[in-house]
């Protein structure tokens, strides 16, 4: 016995499946795109002469390496420590937090990496990015 359907089911079915099939299909196709950019951003090391070098030296090695430019506070960041890395192949997150050693945070902006001190600062504020203080202000 064969069931008989009517010819607009059939077609808005047939319709649904070719718009699934294509959503999958484009779903494939942009799966490795984005896989490759993942592999080649965590791929992307940067490569040190030594273990231990000044601050200003690993900004330098940086700069030079990958073209950004730095933005920090002198009175707040002495570039002349001398730091001891993990390695001397880094990712370069992996790099500023092992440079910056938790007593500063970083936000990279563009080619700009833009260096803060982590904690209460001299303004007022929490050091941390994105976040004010909430104290009220004094009252005279």
């Amino acid at each position: 016995m064969r069931t008989h359907y009517p010819e607009s089911l059939l077609h808005k079915f047939s319709g649904a499946v070719m718009y699934g099939a294509a959503l999958v299909l484009m779903g494939l196709l942009l799966l490795p795109g984005r896989a490759a950019a993942q592999s080649a951003a965590s791929q992307d090391k940067i490569v040190l002469p030594s273990k231990t070098m000044t601050i200003k030296s690993i900004f330098a090695e940086i700069t030079r390496q990958k073209q950004y430019n730095f933005f920090y506070s002198n009175d707040e960041l002495s570039v002349d420590t001398r730091v001891t890395l993990p390695s001397t192949s880094m990712e370069l997150n992996e790099l500023l937090r092992a440079t910056l050693g938790g007593k500063f945070t970083y936000r990279i902006n563009g080619n700009t990496i833009v260096i803060s001190p982590l904690g209460p600062t001299t303004w007022g504020g929490t050091g941390r990015p994105g976040r004010a203080s909430r104290r009220a202000p004094a009252r005279n």
